[in-house]
């Protein structure tokens, strides 16, 4: 789940461990005690509110924040609406865009966009372009989406179903890893093993191994 320059998945993905006391709400569903719930929902969703204010969002993507805040989620359908005005956008700076849904490995579908850039135009002008249709009709709104309490719970209990293939992965790689671990638990360790050894040396990516993505 990262960004590209021709394919956008406007996700969050491991940077998602940047943003502490985000997402997750009892009400809807989410125990805060869970290690995958990152706090309440309603705050998560305030901070975001003021950056969409802030940051040049549309009406439409405030009005669809300040609604998750009163139900305690986004519905699929607001997503892709909102995909559909930032394809709009950029396909009148003349870039050819699809918009699909996404399965992840919990099971959760998330919508995606992808954008082929215009000949004329150079990658610091598109990029620019990108950034503005994105800011303004989807990135606050997706990221709501995509962190909310039933799609933690999905990642929560799709993480704790693959305890046995991390624990494999990383005594395989040489790390001894706790008997009474949870899958949970276990891929915070397969993280930090990665973070530890950053970049193209790297063959040890215990969640791929797994197959975990969205963390």
């Amino acid at each position: 789940m990262r960004s590209g320059r021709c394919r956008r998945f406007v996700a969050l993905g491991l940077a998602l461990f940047a943003f502490g006391g985000l997402a997750g709400c009892s009400s809807s569903g989410v125990d805060e005690q869970e290690p995958w719930s990152l706090g309440p929902y309603d705050t998560y969703i305030d901070g975001y509110i003021a950056k969409a204010r802030d940051g040049g969002a549309s009406q439409d993507q405030i009005d669809a924040l300040v609604a998750a805040k009163a139900a305690g989620r986004v519905d699929i359908e607001v997503v892709r609406e909102a995909f559909s005005a930032n394809a709009e956008c950029l396909e009148a700076a003349g870039f050819t865009v699809t918009v699909s849904d996404d399965i992840k490995a919990s099971g959760y579908v998330v919508p995606q966009w992808s954008a082929v850039l215009p000949a004329d135009l150079s990658e610091d002008q598109a990029n620019a372009i990108d950034l503005a249709c994105e800011r303004e009709h989807s990135l606050w709104i997706s990221q709501a989406y995509q962190m909310q309490p039933e799609a933690r719970d999905l990642l929560g209990a799709y993480v704790n179903s693959r305890e046995p293939q991390l624990r494999e992965c990383l005594e395989q790689h040489g790390y001894a890893t706790d008997a009474e671990a949870t899958g949970w638990e276990l891929a915070m360790q397969a993280l930090q093993v990665d973070r530890e050894m950053p970049g193209f040396d790297n063959d040890i990516d215990c969640l791929i191994a797994a197959g975990i993505d969205g963390l």
